[in-house]
C-alpha cells in the first residue's frame, strides 16, 4: 500500500504539462465531466476557476493541490500506521484471551482427568468393598442367629436332661430309702436277708417303683445293661435268694451313673457356654473390625464425593471463563474486523481523491483547460 502511494505521489509530483492537439475537446470535456463526478474534483475545479479569474495562471494552485495531495499521503500513511497498532494490539490481546482460555480448559481436562482415573475409580472400588461387608454381615448375622438358636436348643436339652436325671436320682433315692427300710439294719448278712418276708403291698410298692424307674431309664442312653437287669428283676419272684441284695446294688450303681451323667451335663453345658462365649466374643471382635473397616468407607466415600463436587464446581468456573473470554475474543475479532474495514474504506477512498487529484493536476497542465475556464467565466453564475 505504501509503495502504491509513493508512486501515486511521484506521478504527481512528476506530471507535466503537455497538450495533446489530437485530442480536442471532447477529451477535455470527459476529463472534466469525470473529475466533476468527485467532491474534491468539483472544488478543484471551481479554485481554478475563480483563480484564473483573479490571476490567471494555474501555477500555484497545482502546487497548493500537490501539497494537498501530499498531506493525503501522509495521512493515508499515518492511517496504515494506526492500523497496524490497533491490528498488534489486537492480536496480543486476542493471544492473551486465548491463552486464558487455554488455561482454563486445561484446568478443566485435568479435573476432569482426577475425576476420571482417581476419584470415580476410587469410589467404585469403594462401593464394591462396601457391597462385600454388607453380604459380610448378612452372613455373619444369620450365623449369629443360628448359633444363638443352637446354643438355646443346647440349653433347652441340657435343662430337660438335667431335669430328667435329677428326677431320676429323686426316684432312685426314694426306692433306695424304701428298700433300706425293709432291712433290719444297713449291713444285715445274706442270711438276715433271706429271712426278710415282704408283705403283698410292699411288693406291688417295690414292682411300682423298679416299673417307674425302668421307664424314665428307657429315655436315657448309656443305660441298656441296667435296663437288662431291670426288666429281670421286674419281671423275677421276690423269692428269689439275694433279691433284696441286687436291687441294692443296682439302685446304688444307677445312682451313681446318673450322678456322673449329670455333673458331665453340667461340665458339658459349661464347656459348650465358654466355646459359645469365645465365639460370641470373637464375632464381636469382628463385628468392631467391621464397623471401623465400614465407616472408615463411608468417610471416605462422602470425602470423594466432597472432591467430586468440588472438581465439578471447578469445571464450571473454568466453562464460566471459557465462556467469557471467548466472547471476548469474538468481540475482539469483531472489532478488529470492523476497523479493519474502516481503514480499508478509508484508504480506498483517500486513494481515489488522490487519483483525482492527480488527474486533476493533469488537467490543469493542459492548456486546453483554459477554454473551460473562460467559458465558465463568461458563463456567469
Amino acid at each position: 500500500m505504501k509503495l502504491i502511494l509513493l508512486i501515486t505521489l511521484f506521478a504527481i509530483c512528476t506530471c507535466l504539462r503537455y497538450d495533446d492537439g489530437n485530442s480536442g475537446n471532447s477529451v477535455i470535456e470527459e476529463q472534466i465531466k469525470e473529475i466533476q463526478q468527485h467532491k474534491i474534483g468539483q472544488a478543484i475545479l471551481k479554485m481554478a476557476e475563480l483563480n484564473y479569474k483573479l490571476q490567471g495562471p494555474v501555477d500555484e494552485l497545482i502546487q497548493t493541490i500537490k501539497s494537498f495531495g501530499r498531506q493525503l499521503i501522509e495521512r493515508v500513511e499515518q492511517e496504515n500506521l494506526d492500523y497496524e497498532a490497533i491490528k498488534a494490539e489486537s492480536v496480543v490481546k486476542v493471544q492473551q484471551l486465548k491463552q486464558i482460555i487455554s488455561d482454563a480448559e486445561n484446568e478443566q481436562n485435568k479435573q476432569r482427568k482426577r475425576i476420571g482415573q482417581e476419584l470415580e475409580p476410587r469410589k467404585n472400588d469403594i462401593e464394591k468393598q462396601l457391597l462385600r461387608l454388607k453380604d459380610s454381615k448378612q452372613q455373619n448375622e444369620s450365623r449369629l442367629k443360628m448359633q444363638e438358636a443352637l446354643r438355646k436348643q443346647q440349653y433347652e436339652n441340657f435343662e430337660k436332661s438335667k431335669r430328667d436325671v435329677g428326677d431320676l436320682i429323686k426316684v432312685t433315692d426314694d426306692t433306695l430309702k424304701m428298700v433300706g427300710s425293709l432291712l433290719p439294719r444297713p449291713d444285715c448278712s445274706f442270711i438276715e436277708m433271706d429271712k426278710i418276708q415282704l408283705s403283698k403291698e410292699e411288693s406291688k410298692d417295690l414292682t411300682r417303683r423298679l416299673r417307674s424307674i425302668k421307664g424314665r431309664v428307657e429315655g436315657l442312653k448309656g443305660y441298656e445293661s441296667m435296663m437288662e437287669t431291670l426288666v429281670q428283676l421286674t419281671d423275677s419272684s421276690f423269692k428269689q435268694r439275694h433279691f433284696i441284695k441286687s436291687v441294692l446294688d443296682l439302685l446304688n450303681k444307677l445312682r451313681k451313673s446318673l450322678v456322673d451323667s449329670q455333673n458331665k451335663l453340667i461340665n458339658d453345658e459349661k464347656e459348650q457356654e465358654r466355646a459359645f462365649s469365645q465365639w460370641d466374643s470373637a464375632q464381636d471382635g469382628e463385628t468392631n473390625v467391621f464397623e471401623r473397616e465400614w465407616n472408615d468407607l463411608l468417610e471416605e466415600r462422602e470425602d470423594i464425593q466432597s472432591f467430586m463436587a468440588d472438581c465439578e464446581n471447578i469445571i464450571k468456573i473454568h466453562q464460566a471463563d471459557v465462556d467469557l473470554y471467548g466472547e471476548r475474543v469474538k468481540l475482539e475479532e469483531q472489532s478488529l474486523l470492523i476497523s479493519k474495514q474502516t481503514h480499508e474504506e478509508l484508504v480506498k477512498q483517500i486513494n481515489n481523491e488522490l487519483d483525482i487529484i492527480q488527474k486533476s493536476i493533469k488537467l490543469l497542465y493542459s492548456p486546453a483547460v483554459f477554454e473551460y475556464l473562460r467559458y465558465k467565466i463568461n458563463l456567469g453564475p
